[in-house]
């Protein structure tokens, strides 16, 4: 099971600079509307995160450049993040527009995780990992992501100052993913036990709070949050095979599913309870975003 997009098994590619222009910004949106994220000439889409200005991070498949391009929504244009000549994606973005992601020389891995900040690129890498995937950052610049050893069982971190932590959930029995981090230090993702895949919050301090979407409480998982404790997520249909999405509030489930789609992610969720994901109908995958 999995909580962020299905392009992450594709291709992660970044190269040269490019911007496309777009329409009006999220400021003009209707409220309770979802809107399509859609790079021009590209064959899918991918919204990952979003800051409160409104900036969306995510990546797009160039049908003219066959490849996986990283982009920064901001202003009313798309805008290509490049590093060198590696495969990349954007995952994080936080109210200062420092970037967080990943990249690899191929698609075989090893891939190292990085930071963004105005232009200066900073990699960092888990001890002993060959993957190192940062999700998100919160505006004190704490970091969060999940790790792989070569037997690719996955593990959670925190980063802070340079260092690296790992972040474990009490009585998980099977492979833990992290998604979103607020500026309290709260995190949230998804772990297993007893044949199932649970959300979880978990505070500074280890306080686990677990979360179960009441449509399939066994295979649920939460992505990003945000600093009102807001926190976004998904639950997996066995009977249909797809997957749902939804806002966690005020304890209590709004199911956040793209008109038509089979399946819905979402991804990132900002101070103002704007959502960002992904949504699929067979294998066309687009971005969208959601005005609350």
């Amino acid at each position: 099971m999995r909580f962020v997009t299905r392009s992450k098994q594709v291709l992660y590619t970044l190269c040269t600079a490019v911007t496309v222009i777009l329409g009006a910004g999220l400021l003009s949106a209707q409220s309770g509307s979802y809107h399509l994220i859609q790079v021009p000439n590209s064959g899918l889409t991918a919204a990952n995160g979003i800051n409160k200005s409104g900036e969306i991070v995510g990546f797009y498949f160039s049908n003219t450049q066959n490849q996986i391009l990283g982009y920064l929504y901001s202003g009313g244009k798309y805008t290509t993040i490049s590093y060198e000549d590696n495969l990349v994606e954007v995952d994080g973005i936080n109210d200062a527009g420092v970037m967080v992601g990943f990249y690899g020389a191929t698609t075989a891995g090893p891939f190292y995780g990085f930071i963004l900040d105005h232009g200066n690129f900073t990699t960092i890498a888990y001890p002993g990992a060959t993957i190192t995937i940062p999700e998100a950052i919160n505006n004190k610049g704490e970091v969060v992501g999940n790790w792989s050893d070569e037997s690719g069982t996955q593990y959670m971190f925190k980063y802070v100052d340079g260092t690296f932590t790992e972040l474990n959930v009490t009585g998980a029995t099977r492979t833990e993913g992290v998604g979103g981090v607020n500026d309290n230090g709260e995190t949230s993702g998804f772990y297993g036990n007893n044949g199932g895949n649970y959300g979880f919050l978990l505070s500074s301090e280890g306080e686990l709070q677990t979360i179960e979407d009441p449509n399939d409480p066994t295979i649920t998982g939460l992505a990003g949050l945000n600093n009102n404790g807001q926190a976004v997520g998904n639950w997996f249909n066995t009977n249909t095979q797809e997957t749902n999405g939804f806002l966690w509030s005020d304890r209590k489930f709004k199911n956040i599913n793209y008109p038509g789609a089979s399946s819905t992610y979402p991804q990132g969720i900002n101070d103002s309870s704007v959502i960002v994901g992904c949504w699929f109908n067979n294998l066309l995958e687009e971005g969208f975003y959601y005005v609350p």
